[in-house]
């Protein structure tokens, strides 16, 4: 599988003081591509908790590299890097449009509940659909 990319444009609200992009931004452009290429695969959210699963996040990294600013076109590219019987980790690089400048790389790994809040396996049709998004 090849990663999964989402076009993501700065917002002044996702500007902090001196004008770049501010940490907790990057979270939240990590939980858009994310999404965005589970929806890629034809299996929205709503349709995994539909099933009663749950994707719990329980670890969160951003490395920060090449400040990006307001209206600015960011590339954020996402995929699977790791995957066990009960976690996932999705990895994560986000690029300037216009050259290519690596801005901020990430993880964050993931655990599956039910709907009862208790940890299980992920579910045998859920992990096809990783190994989808996995880079090998």
């Amino acid at each position: 599988m090849t990663r999964s990319t989402t076009l993501v444009r700065v917002r002044l609200a996702d500007t902090d003081a001196r004008g770049c992009v501010g940490d907790s931004r990057f979270l939240e452009m990590f939980e858009i591509a994310r999404a965005d290429a589970v929806r890629n695969r034809g299996l929205p959210y709503t349709t995994i908790l539909a099933r009663d699963v749950h994707a719990l996040t329980v670890e969160a990294n951003v490395s920060y590299l090449e400040p990006a600013r307001e209206d600015d076109l960011l590339h954020v590219h996402c995929w699977i890097s790791e995957l066990s019987q009960i976690r996932f980790t999705f990895a994560y690089e986000v690029r300037l449009a216009l050259d290519q400048a690596l801005s901020a790389t990430g993880t964050t790994t993931h655990i599956c509940l039910n709907g009862q809040g208790q940890s299980m396996r992920i579910p045998s049709w859920l992990r096809t659909e990783f190994e989808h998004l996995r880079l090998s």
